[in-house]
């Protein structure tokens, strides 16, 4: 491993930092087995972010008939914010 890395610094800038522990949304936990990789931070982090943190769950969490809910024709006030939090559900899937 000490090669590697030495032969790897040698063409590329890096540092040694130690065991991962979190990188890019993923939590690693080192096991004697093996490495067990989560996502469980990130998620908390997300649900933080969308003031979801003490919400109940629900099987389905959008109305059947959309059409049929009223007082749902206005634009949402922060499209930005809407979409930060879109964008972060998308890495959580394609992170699974």
């Amino acid at each position: 491993m000490e090669k590697f890395q030495a032969d790897f610094s040698s063409q590329f800038r890096m540092k040694d930092l130690g065991q991962m522990s979190y990188f890019l949304g993923i939590q690693a936990q080192h096991h004697l087995k093996g490495l067990f990789l989560s996502q469980q931070q990130y998620v908390e982090d997300l649900l933080a972010v969308a003031a979801m943190s003490d919400c109940a769950s629900i099987p389905t969490p959008l109305p059947l008939q959309p059409h049929r809910v009223s007082h749902q024709t206005e634009f949402f006030e922060n499209p930005k914010y809407f979409r930060s939090l879109a964008g972060k559900l998308q890495y959580l899937i394609v992170g699974l």
